[in-house]
């Protein structure tokens, strides 16, 4: 089961016809890719679409799996594209594109920015680092396998996973410092917190790694029934890690120890990154199924079924208890889980180009 569903997800779900965004917001704008290949600005509180781009299916990205970034109203994301993939800074103002760069493989996670670079990797294992204001190649890292996680950068380190089963560490000029091996293929975007960067692998393990020295921090790993492949996230206590078993596990920060009394099983495996919100935890799973968690006990205080695979990552903006929904059939939905009640504020249908029902 294991092997098929990651050839599958390679082979039959990664494509040029696809993809799997999560949403970022600025100010009142929320912006993401949609399965039609499109990077589109909606209205944070409405769901109005202000606009797309490209607006001719000539001209798609081929393959919208990575986040948008946006700085300095430039907005960069990356192509899966059909023999290998761009990335692309777009003027969010004019909505032309400022500069592109072809990379000698897919892109699937998404870039990462420093003062003066973007950062990001591709399936051909190499990561890339261009310049922002032209997208001029500075340099190039080689690793030993495809790179489908999205690079973080840290106290002016940059960390980036890959299917060769290491945790890089490397300079902002691309010098290797450490890595850290597993035993299985990684998928996941590491989380650096408070000096440590936590992170799970294939091999069915989730790590706790000194951020300067690339050490392991707990005694043993944690240990899951399936592989990690999803972004954890955390809070003062806890780290709060979902797995393609169907659980979501809370594993102490300090020890690597159990915080709940039983993981939580969604019944169906997990791609999709969590996020914490002040209602409580959220995670969806492949079948389509959104739960609102109590992050202290595992509970489960709401659930809500989209009926369609969620891999995007929810968003949030951290503020309020909204969150942002990109399901693989073609929606994108804005819910309030205020008081742990679900409150379908806006949903958009990319494939119909109209709004969609919501609840």
């Amino acid at each position: 089961m294991l092997i098929v569903m990651l050839s599958g997800c390679e082979a039959n779900n990664f494509s040029a016809k696809s993809g799997w965004s999560g949403a970022v917001t600025v100010d009142d704008t929320v912006y993401i890719g949609t399965q039609e290949a499109r990077l589109a600005a909606f209205d944070k509180n409405t769901g109005q679409v202000l606009w797309q781009y490209p607006n001719t299916e000539e001209e798609d990205f081929k393959g919208l799996y990575g986040s948008p970034v946006v700085k300095d109203n430039l907005i960069y994301i990356g192509s899966y594209g059909e023999s290998s993939g761009s990335l692309y800074a777009i003027n969010i103002e004019t909505r032309q594109k400022i500069w592109s760069f072809k990379s000698d493989g897919h892109i699937v996670g998404s870039p990462v920015l420093t003062d003066n670079s973007v950062i990001f990797g591709t399936s051909n294992g190499t990561l890339y680092s261009l310049a922002i204001e032209d997208g001029v190649q500075e340099w190039d890292f080689q690793t030993g396998n495809k790179i489908w996680s999205t690079p973080v950068v840290e106290q002016d380190i940059i960390y980036v996973s890959s299917l060769d089963r290491n945790l890089y560490a490397l300079t902002l000029d691309g010098k290797e410092l450490w890595k850290f091996p597993t035993k299985g293929a990684i998928a996941a975007t590491p989380l650096v917190v408070d000096g440590t960067i936590y992170i799970g692998s294939f091999d069915k393990h989730f790590y706790a790694i000194d951020a300067t020295k690339g050490t392991e921090q707990w005694s043993s790993p944690f240990r899951g029934d399936n592989w990690f492949w999803a972004k954890a996230t955390s809070d003062e206590s806890n780290i709060y890690a979902a797995s393609l078993d169907g659980n979501i596990y809370a594993i102490n920060k300090y020890n690597g120890s159990s915080s709940w009394t039983n993981p939580f099983d969604t019944k169906a495996p997990i791609v999709s990154d969590p996020v914490l919100i002040p209602s409580g935890l959220v995670v969806a799973n492949h079948n389509g199924d959104v739960f609102l968690l109590d992050k202290d006990t595992g509970s489960e205080l709401r659930s809500f079924s989209i009926k369609d695979p969620v891999r995007a990552p929810i968003k949030s903006t951290g503020a309020d208890s909204v969150i942002y929904i990109s399901a693989m059939n073609h929606t994108v939905r804005a819910v309030n889980l205020e008081g742990t009640l679900w409150r379908d504020l806006w949903c958009y249908d990319s494939k119909e180009n109209r709004t969609c029902e919501s609840g």
